[in-house]
């Protein structure tokens, strides 16, 4: 039984959805529509994983950074789709609880938790700002003027 969030492996979870589970911080889900025909693929890379006290409970959150590309095949041509996506989870009676998730400016260079705010920095240096809000999930801090 998990006392703490960081104790959890990370790089071998199953976050769910058309992502399909991590084996070694890596998963790879291949969606056929019909066999020996090409295919679309979502390929999917931890990134990250950043623990802090969010909401001053004395409880360890974890912002977990996934790195998703994604291939889908047309008749003429393919589309390529590439995002990353920041999960909060907080440790629930039965494990690991998503709080929210919201999908970020990538690559991320550095992420904190601190004081009821997810501080996230993009390779470009920019800077966003994400609160938790209950049912809302997380929700972009507008920066002041």
């Amino acid at each position: 039984r998990l006392t703490s969030l960081r104790q959890l492996d990370w790089c071998n979870h199953d976050y769910g959805g058309h992502k399909g589970p991590l084996r070694a911080g890596r998963g790879s889900l291949h969606l056929y529509r019909q066999l020996d025909r090409p295919h679309d693929t979502i390929n999917t890379r931890l990134a990250g994983v950043v623990y802090g006290d969010l909401d001053g409970d004395r409880q360890v959150e974890a912002a977990v950074i996934l790195h998703i590309v994604s291939w889908f095949p047309g008749p003429t041509e393919t589309r390529t789709s590439e995002r990353t996506t920041l999960y909060l989870y907080q440790l629930g009676p039965t494990g690991p609880t998503e709080l929210g998730r919201v999908d970020v400016a990538g690559p991320v260079r550095a992420v904190t938790i601190h004081r009821g705010v997810i501080d996230v920095v993009g390779a470009d240096r920019r800077r966003e700002r994400y609160q938790h809000q209950g049912d809302d999930g997380l929700v972009l801090v507008p920066r002041s003027p």
